[in-house]
């Protein structure tokens, strides 16, 4: 029981409304508040006013983010994405190699989202063109 207790505390201490691997940001043009649902949107081919970059490989924060937020599988969403590309429906999202690329890419992309690690949540706030979500 104490060790929820802790675990709830920290969950609502981080301020991050995912408890998981990973924070979700937006450069910071990006003025709307976004829910679950408009995050995952983005990344499921329904939504593209906010251009999404995605990290590549088999991340912890991959695999949470979109667990969590997307509510695929890694392999689930690699096979929903070449089923939209075989029907010539889908975009492919720009992938970067690390949290630092994909920091990069979105501060310097308007209009576009992304996640990161949560162990770079301060390089992230440092950072003056993005935000970290909070989702509501």
């Amino acid at each position: 029981m104490k060790i929820l207790t802790i675990l709830f505390a920290l969950i609502i201490i981080s301020g991050t409304a995912w408890a998981g691997e990973f924070i979700v940001i937006v450069n910071s043009g990006v003025g709307a508040t976004l829910s679950t649902a408009d995050v995952s949107n983005h990344y499921l081919n329904k939504d593209d006013s906010l251009r999404a970059f995605d990290l590549k490989g088999k991340s912890s924060a991959r695999t949470s983010f979109l667990n969590d937020v997307v509510g695929k599988k890694p392999k689930n969403y690699k096979r929903f994405w070449a089923n939209l590309r075989g029907k010539g429906d889908g975009r492919n999202y720009p992938k970067r190699k690390s949290g630092t690329d994909l920091l990069a890419a979105v501060a310097e992309t308007p209009n576009s989202i992304g996640f990161l690690p949560s162990n770079m949540k301060g390089d992230a706030q440092s950072n003056g063109s993005v935000k970290i979500l909070k989702i509501k």
